[in-house]
């Protein structure tokens, strides 16, 4: 079934689009005068909040963001709208990823400060506002999709939008179980070193809080998360949990965070990864061997990458039906 398509839209119908203009103007601007001043602050843990995009890239990143949001907002798009679309979404891959070190911030956040990785407020402020910049200028990209292409106005679903899955292919269990084996051979791979990796807190509380944390994590991120991307239990409540026994879990309590670790992961470990390319091992120091840091990273990539495709299909499989076209 078909929907019928509404009427376009004006930008003035979107706060969320003039809240996103607004914004990476204010963010470009303090971004701009830390720049032509030299005042950016050294904010941990490497001194510059951003990663590859700072200074001047991220102010034309911001300055883009405005321009593009500006066009996707118009009635009709006034250039091809596909490529308009195409270039919202590259701008806001490019701000998102100078943003990459938000996953050490939750980390430390998690760990209770307790990791060796400095927890900055300055810092995890600059890079929300970053993350902010990127995910307006996601959902004006999906706005524009629904007025401009979609057969559905209301849901954004074309012609080619493939029918939400029903059943758990292979592919998706194989996705799940690669993270799983990602995380634990990262596990393993620590083993003969210890806790050398880590700046482990002198007070032995402190340091019980740290590992006990990191275990907690790894199997959160790494175990239980890729099982309830594929399973049953990842979308319906086990009839073992109290008052919630069989009720349907909401959708962004599993997606959420599997967006989150996908991004961050991928993107964080990916970097490394190309840094290993480049420049070898060498520049890692740590008294490790140079094949602890190819086992390590790829490790992460590997589990990335395979809660990558378990979350793609956890985004189709829970897809809910249309209220107007009534498509899945």
């Amino acid at each position: 079934m078909t929907a019928t398509r509404t009427p376009a839209d004006r930008a003035t119908a979107h706060p969320i689009a003039i809240a996103t203009a607004a914004w990476a103007a204010l963010y470009g601007l303090l971004r701009l005068y830390w720049t032509l001043t030299d005042t950016r602050p050294e904010l941990p843990p490497v001194g510059d909040d951003l990663i590859a995009f700072s200074d001047w890239p991220i102010i034309a990143l911001a300055a883009t963001t405005i321009a593009l949001t500006a066009a996707l907002t118009r009635p009709a798009p006034p250039l091809p709208a596909r490529a308009l679309i195409a270039a919202a979404w590259t701008t806001a891959a490019l701000t998102t990823f100078s943003a990459v070190l938000l996953l050490l911030d939750v980390v430390a956040l998690l760990l209770l400060n307790t990791s060796g990785i400095p927890i900055s407020p300055a810092a995890m402020a600059a890079r929300l506002g970053a993350l902010a910049m990127a995910l307006g200028l996601v959902h004006t990209a999906r706005h524009a999709h629904r007025r401009w292409i979609a057969d559905c106005a209301h849901c954004g679903r074309t012609p080619r939008t493939r029918p939400a899955l029903q059943a758990t292919p292979a592919w998706a269990y194989a996705a799940a179980y690669t993270a799983i084996a990602g995380c634990l051979t990262r596990v393993l791979v620590q083993l003969p070193f210890g806790e050398s990796n880590l700046t482990t807190p002198a007070d032995p509380v402190e340091a019980t809080i740290a590992i006990i944390g990191l275990l907690l994590i790894l199997g959160a991120a790494g175990v239980l998360l890729p099982l309830a991307l594929v399973h049953p239990f990842g979308r319906t409540w086990p009839r073992w949990v109290p008052y919630l026994a069989t009720r349907p879990i909401p959708r962004l309590l599993v997606l959420g965070p599997a967006l989150f670790a996908t991004l961050g992961m991928n993107a964080y470990f990916g970097m490394n990864m190309a840094g290993l390319l480049l420049e070898g091992p060498d520049t890692y120091g740590g008294g490790f061997p140079d094949w602890f840091w190819w086992a390590a990273v790829g490790s992460y990539v590997i589990w990335g990458l395979g809660l990558a495709a378990a979350t793609l299909f956890y985004a189709r499989r829970t897809r809910p039906a249309c209220d107007h076209c009534h498509r899945h």
